[in-house]
């Protein structure tokens, strides 16, 4: 992790953590300028709190499964086409 970031899990589980526990992380987060991704996204409702409490990345399940290294070239190739 890089200075400047602050990496939490399951941000938004709202079944296992409050909505006011992850607004407080990312309340911190931004208080102390660090740019939050967010750990453990399954949902677009969850990425969707996510984003309207200003964290903007995020990993998970909702993305892409856990990958072998030799197959991520050919995922990220064809999922980013025309984005760099």
């Amino acid at each position: 992790m890089h200075h400047g970031q602050a990496l939490f899990r399951s941000a938004c589980r709202l079944a296992t953590r409050s909505l006011s526990d992850a607004r407080a992380i990312v309340a911190v987060a931004g208080s102390l300028s660090l740019d939050i991704i967010a750990e453990g996204i399954e949902t677009q409702a969850e990425k969707a709190v996510l984003e309207f409490m200003g964290c903007l990345e995020g990993q998970g399940y909702l993305f892409a499964r856990p990958l072998p290294s030799e197959d991520f070239v050919a995922w990220f190739d064809s999922n980013h086409k025309g984005n760099s």
